[in-house]
């Protein structure tokens, strides 16, 4: 599938992908994206026994940070190696 292929079945425009890269492409964006993923359930647990919705929330959380991490792992020479992690452990 190309790039194109990819954020068509994401919803996501060719336009919005490059804002995407501008955004999280400085050494601010990535230290940004690392600190959303350290706060947001990318290496830790969402699921709180016997409380549902906090799970739900937590899992949303996740999601979000999981979405831009996949949008910038289109181009292979953008994403840093810290998310590699990331993309090859997802649940």
């Amino acid at each position: 599938m190309t790039i194109k292929q990819t954020l068509e079945a994401a919803g996501v425009s060719q336009r919005l992908y490059a804002k995407y890269k501008v955004a999280f492409g400085t050494p601010e964006g990535k230290d940004v994206l690392l600190d959303l993923q350290k706060r947001f359930h990318i290496h830790d647990d969402c699921f709180v026994p016997g409380q549902p919705d906090t799970s739900l929330h937590n899992e949303g959380q996740r999601s979000v940070v999981l979405h831009i991490i996949t949008l910038l792992a289109l181009d292979k020479h953008y994403i840093p190696e810290d998310f590699n992690d990331v993309l090859n452990n997802r649940r």
